[in-house]
């Protein structure tokens, strides 16, 4: 990508300030004696100029002019004060003759870069360091000694090759994102269905309900900025865990009956055991769900993230009555682990998340009691 100057400061800054000796100093004003020269490839053309690019103090030195139209920079001469000024965009710097500090402007704030070798003027051209500057306005620089050759890639070359990499490396699975989205719509579906009986919720319930909401107020940021095949994976684990919670409290409030009716929930396969009398585990083609096409690879997924927060309360220092618990959830997490290659049918792999889903609860419980977050 195209380099800002403001960016390279860290670097610039960096380099070891150098103190500049007699002959720099000397450099620094009008000469005519004549330096090492050196050869200056641009794009795979020779840089054209009146004054040759040159060696001074073991440093390349370019005339201004020719590098700046080169690399597309703009340059501006006060003889008055010997200041050169060069920009790009929105950045500007500003150098005086023989100085080594190098003024710089991006977005309105200005600081102060010292440099290893100041600009000079030779034969009346004005020479700066070629390394600094193609650098600083994102070109690349390679130096070959034998043929003492400066060879320069401008970013605009280089960015070409970046950016194709780039957008072939983020290239987003579209059917994912479209199960992402959906998911989410139907758990901010109910989520907001729910909302309409949070006062009948116990305190526990409502804790429970602002945590699902959380959680899809998390994933619901991640779709709003820049995200990963990775990142659209994550949502729709969470978004379908969350369905399932929100499905659980409204059996527990009654009103699983409304929810189905209110909500397309069809996408998410439940395996319901209740106490009402309405809502039974017999009468499953009742509720209008149908079996969703999970995969091991989902279970797998989902084992990892509660394996992940269980991990977390490993080393903590717990209660005996805590501590026995967590083994609880540790041994029936090791037991999914151990089922994970026998997983074929699909209800086994809703059973496994269920199981998931519960231990992750668990687990969530037991570090609100420790005061760890998740």
């Amino acid at each position: 990508m195209k380099k800002k100057l403001a960016l390279i400061l860290a670097a610039a800054m960096a380099m070891t300030a150098m103190s500049v000796n007699a002959a720099a100093e000397e450099a620094a004003s009008e000469a005519t004696e004549s330096y090492p020269e050196v050869n200056v490839v641009i794009s795979g053309s020779a840089l054209e100029s009146d004054q040759p690019a040159v060696i001074i103090n073991d440093r390349t030195m370019v005339p201004i002019r020719a590098i700046g139209e080169a690399l597309g920079v703009d340059f501006e001469w006060d003889g008055e004060t010997k200041t050169v000024t060069f920009s790009q965009g929105s950045v500007s710097a500003a150098l005086v003759i023989g100085e080594t500090t190098l003024t710089v402007t991006a977005a309105g704030v200005s600081a102060e870069v010292e440099l290893d070798s100041p600009a000079v003027i030779v034969n009346e051209r004005t020479l700066v360091p070629v390394r600094f500057i193609s650098e600083n306005f994102g070109a690349e620089v390679d130096w070959d000694s034998d043929t003492k050759t400066v060879t320069i890639t401008p970013a605009a070359e280089e960015e070409a090759v970046e950016e194709e990499v780039v957008e072939e490396a983020e290239e987003i699975d579209a059917d994912a994102l479209a199960e992402a989205k959906d998911l989410m719509d139907k758990a901010e579906a109910c989520q907001d269905f729910l909302y309409d009986y949070i006062t009948e919720m116990t305190e526990d319930q409502e804790a429970d309900y602002d945590d699902y909401n959380d959680s899809l107020k998390t994933m619901a940021e991640v779709l709003e900025g820049e995200y990963t095949n990775e990142d659209v994976q994550d949502v729709i684990l969470v978004a379908t865990a969350a369905i399932l919670d929100y499905t659980d409290l409204a059996i527990e409030l009654g009103v699983y009956d409304d929810l189905a009716a209110a909500v397309d929930i069809e996408a998410i396969s439940l395996d319901i055991e209740v106490e009402d009398d309405d809502v039974t585990a017999e009468d499953d083609e009742d509720l209008d769900t149908e079996d969703v096409e999970f995969t091991v690879e989902e279970v797998e997924a989902v084992y990892d993230l509660v394996a992940e927060h269980s991990s977390l309360l490993a080393a903590v220092d717990m209660s005996d009555t805590q501590q026995e618990v967590y083994d609880e959830l540790s041994a029936s997490l090791e037991e999914i682990k151990d089922s994970m290659d026998s997983l074929e049918t699909q209800d086994e792999m809703g059973d496994a998340l269920d199981t998931l889903n519960d231990i992750n609860n668990s687990l969530a419980d037991l570090a609100e009691e420790l005061d760890i977050e998740f």
